[in-house]
């Protein structure tokens, strides 16, 4: 009977442990889930897109702003109807691609990201009955993203956006296809402001897209059509 006892013990402690296993799993899986059909559930637009970059006057404006230093400002173009991304550049894949790639259209470098990261968070702080009914209990939400390596959803889009009072548009999965999904300040009113422009890959890190299809092209046209 005792051995029989160990033995139903044993195999109980064993299937518990399956179990706890198996909803870590399940747990995993669907958080991965979530934050993938999350960023999907944005509004795609493309016909009402233009390409409109953050650019060198812009780039000053906001970094003397947030306190940011701007090592390299990017040049500045006029708007090019959005298409695909054509041109994008890589950013370190360490939880923080997002925050890197938003650091880098604003300054030129990722190296402020932890910096970028403090003042979204402290902003949402800030706007405690704006924020609760999208994160709950804002304090615990601000403890967690503060934090180097927790990922962006597009909830930290949508409130970099209203932080910035800049649109942001990511090119990401929807269905089947790949489509820009906008991100417009919740009080946004300058319908001609530039812009930061995001890729999403394997639907689990942010790159930052500096140029489109055919855009050199329509450039290099417009070009020509000034000198003639």
């Amino acid at each position: 009977c005792r051995k029989m006892a160990a033995n139903c013990e044993t195999m109980g402690t064993t299937l518990l442990g399956l179990l706890v296993m198996l909803l870590t799993i399940t747990d995993t899986l669907t958080t991965q889930y979530v934050v993938e059909e999350r960023i999907l559930k944005s509004k795609p637009s493309v016909e009402s897109v233009d390409f409109f970059p953050v650019c060198g006057e812009t780039q000053q404006q906001l970094g003397k702003q947030l306190h940011l230093h701007v090592l390299v400002t990017h040049p500045c173009s006029g708007k090019l109807h959005i298409k695909e991304p054509k041109v994008i550049e890589q950013i370190v894949g360490d939880g923080n691609c997002f925050f890197r790639a938003i650091t880098l259209a604003l300054t030129g470098s990722q190296e402020d990201h932890m910096a970028l990261r403090t003042l979204m968070v402290s902003y949402v702080q800030g706007h405690k009955p704006e924020y609760k009914d999208l994160v709950g209990d804002v304090e615990n939400y601000v403890n967690k993203m503060g934090k180097s390596g927790v990922w962006a959803t597009d909830q930290e889009i949508m409130m970099m956006s209203n932080y910035l009072q800049l649109p942001i548009y990511v090119y990401t999965k929807y269905g089947a296809s790949m489509r820009w999904a906008c991100y417009n300040p919740s009080e946004f009113r300058v319908q001609d402001k530039r812009a930061i422009y995001l890729k999403h890959e394997n639907a689990n890190h942010f790159v930052l897209v500096k140029s489109i299809q055919g855009g050199n092209r329509i450039l290099t046209q417009l070009k020509k059509t000034l000198k003639q």
